[in-house]
């Protein structure tokens, strides 16, 4: 969601048609259990005519994932 606000405030988003975030992870064994190991894809499409800043969709991920994941700062 937070990647979506980024992309919506560099009006980037006008030009992709879908934008998908597929995730998988590994947990400890022990308790408490905690992400040891963390795979994170971005997957966007852009729209038919339109071609995607890959710039700034990169600068959006890193923002998103550098100040504002949870997960990430206790990874």
């Amino acid at each position: 969601m937070v990647v979506i606000s980024i992309l919506r405030k560099m009006r980037v988003l006008d030009d992709v048609d879908d934008f998908q975030v597929h995730v998988s992870g590994e947990l400890s064994e022990t308790h408490p259990k905690h992400y040891i190991n963390m795979h994170v894809i971005y997957e966007d499409t852009a729209k038919q005519g339109k071609t995607i800043d890959l710039e700034k969709i990169q600068k959006a991920v890193t923002l998103s994932e550098e100040n504002y994941c949870g997960v990430s700062a206790v990874y």
